[in-house]
């Protein structure tokens, strides 16, 4: 899947919307991202591509299923790996959600907000966030880190050898019973690549409270 595509055309239709239960200290942290980024923002959690976001922005009521659904995929987790870090706002959903997880997040930072904003929520969840520039190849190729992975989120680069990769070392090293979470799963090449890791008996798709809008999809390792 090259960065050329239209991501729309494949977005699903009739996406459900709901009521959240905003972490501790989200939306006041989000707020202070939005300020930093002042400016248009890639895609996330919480806006549209390119929306031109500053510390008045609000997440889009369009995506809380997403979001959601994000809050009770990490419950019960206790170390994660994020490949994808953009602006920091799944970071953040992350980190209060789960009070007690700790996150380490990768990004190559193509954006001039990126590094401030990990520095930010460095400086605000101290020793619960971690941050490396890099892609996940450069980083994570032929290494194992030294922790019990459970959680790992994969929102990075969407070429097909990126996400291969990512989804590849994820089964390696994410422990048993632990969670992926794959955002933006509805691309075709996703999709097929998904079906045939379950298909092999890698991993099996599961919800955490509530049924996958299409958006993001959480898997287990088996």
């Amino acid at each position: 899947m090259s960065d050329q595509v239209n991501y729309f055309d494949y977005y699903p239709k009739n996406v459900p919307m709901c009521e959240e239960t905003h972490g501790e200290q989200e939306l006041e942290t989000i707020t202070e991202l939005n300020k930093i980024v002042s400016g248009p923002v890639e895609g996330n959690y919480c806006f549209i591509h390119n929306t031109e976001i500053n510390e008045k922005s609000v997440p889009i009521k369009e995506r809380s299923w997403k979001r959601q659904y994000l809050r009770e995929a990490v419950q019960d987790c206790t170390f994660g790996l994020e490949i994808g870090f953009n602006a920091g706002h799944s970071s953040t959903i992350i980190l209060t959600a789960n009070p007690k997880i700790k996150l380490i997040s990768l990004d190559i930072c193509r954006y001039a907000y990126t590094l401030p904003c990990a520095k930010h929520l460095h400086e605000k969840f101290k020793d619960r966030f971690g941050f490396t520039k890099g892609s996940s190849q450069e980083i994570l190729k032929g290494k194992k880190l030294n922790v019990d992975l459970d959680f790992i989120h994969v929102d990075g680069g969407h070429g097909l050898n990126d996400f291969y990769f990512d989804i590849d070392w994820s089964e390696k090293n994410l422990v048993k019973g632990g969670k992926l979470l794959i955002d933006d799963a509805y691309l075709p090449d996703y999709v097929k690549y998904l079906a045939y890791k379950i298909d092999q008996g890698v991993f099996k798709q599961i919800n955490p409270k509530r049924k996958s809008s299409g958006e993001n999809v959480l898997l287990e390792k088996l």
